[in-house]
């Protein structure tokens, strides 16, 4: 299960399951595909699914028949709930009157740092926006490789060995 249909599935898991009296998401008219990706968060350890007690105090509680149910588990709110806050997957364009600006790890971590900091903390406190800029900076991996020497693997001499057996 990719990424993008773990994160819609456990999204419509806790919706169905906000929207329920009683803490789970009981079965309805999802289709087919809906429970298998439940399945599958539950092979993960991000969903849990109803056993015969629970179903069956389910059923009294709704008044009818209920076949299967499912909530999320802790692992999974954590995980639905960093996909909600977490960095941003793609780099924003900056907006009227600010610049792109590339820092290495080291300087952003010294960022989330002081934008971390309360105001009893800092004379200066941090502009308006920028903790939610620094939250949605992504890292850059080609940015980061770009310049550096790599390192030869093995000298030539191994590698003449390797082609042209012993000499």
């Amino acid at each position: 299960m990719n990424r993008a249909v773990m994160h819609e599935a456990l999204a419509v898991l806790w919706e169905r399951q906000l929207a329920s009296e009683h803490g789970w998401a009981v079965e309805g008219p999802e289709r087919i595909s809906q429970r298998e990706g439940v399945a599958a968060l539950e092979r993960a350890g991000l969903a849990e699914l109803a056993g015969r007690e629970v179903r069956a105090e389910l059923s009294a509680w709704e008044g009818r028949l209920v076949r299967w149910a499912a909530r999320l588990t802790g692992h999974g709110h954590d995980v639905l709930a960093y996909h909600r806050h977490g960095p941003a997957t793609s780099r924003p364009e900056p907006g009227p009157g600010q610049t792109l600006v590339q820092l290495r790890p080291a300087q952003m971590d010294a960022l989330r740092v002081y934008v971390s900091l309360t105001a009893d903390h800092l004379y200066y406190a941090p502009a308006a926006g920028l903790e939610e800029q620094v939250r949605a900076a992504v890292h850059d991996r080609a940015l980061g490789r770009r310049g550096r020497r790599r390192r030869p693997r093995g000298n030539a001499e191994s590698g003449l060995r390797q082609q042209g057996g012993r000499q």
